[in-house]
């Protein structure tokens, strides 16, 4: 069963199973006829297409290693800002005892 949406007027989409795309069970983000991206989960993949909406990145920034390396990035932000709050929290945790 193929699976398709996003949004025409950027030409930016989510799609799985469609002649696109390869068969891989796979939710692949299209942008502009190229895969730049692919989730596990049709739910993690609306979001990076939420994500990409309001970044459209340039046609130089689309190649798929790149956003692979971008979303590494936001990935270790991410860990990074994590482990601050919990750092945080636990020093609070421990002015309080």
């Amino acid at each position: 069963m193929a699976y398709k949406y996003g949004y025409e007027q950027e030409d930016l989409y989510v799609e799985q199973g469609t002649e696109r795309v390869p068969d891989d069970g796979q939710f692949h983000i299209v942008l502009r006829g190229r895969v730049i991206d692919r989730e596990a989960t049709a739910k993690r993949a609306l979001g990076r297409l939420q994500q990409l909406r309001h970044n459209l990145p340039d046609d130089d920034d689309v190649s798929e290693e790149s956003m692979r390396q971008a979303k590494l990035r936001q990935g270790e932000m991410a860990t990074r800002f994590l482990q601050q709050s919990t750092a945080e929290k636990t020093a609070q945790f421990g002015r309080k005892s």
